[in-house]
């Protein structure tokens, strides 16, 4: 339920908001046509921008998570070949590894 209510006052939402109030200000009120188009214009950037920070910013932490990812699975993948090489090779398992426990 919250998620639902979370989206109408987003950082996104309020500046859709606020240049819906802008261009209803401009319709009603003729002679703050020049400054609401403006403000709507600054605020349209700035969300813009925002938007994008944030897009910019999720793509940077999926990258990070992919990295990481398959870094655990690259190593993962060099402890199983060092195992094997072990047990092929006949050496003893470690006294001190308590993992089958």
């Amino acid at each position: 339920m919250m998620n639902f209510f979370s989206s109408f006052v987003s950082w996104e939402a309020l500046g859709i908001y606020a240049i819906a109030g802008a261009g209803a200000i401009a319709w009603f009120v003729p002679f703050l046509r020049r400054y609401m188009i403006g403000f709507a214009g600054l605020v349209g950037g700035l969300l813009f921008i925002y938007s994008k920070g944030k897009r910019d910013e999720r793509r940077r932490q999926q990258e990070a998570s992919k990295r990481a990812t398959q870094h655990t699975l690259q190593r993962q993948e060099d402890a199983r070949r060092s195992a094997e090489r072990d047990v092929a090779r006949g050496v003893p398992p470690d006294p001190r590894d308590r993992s089958d426990i």
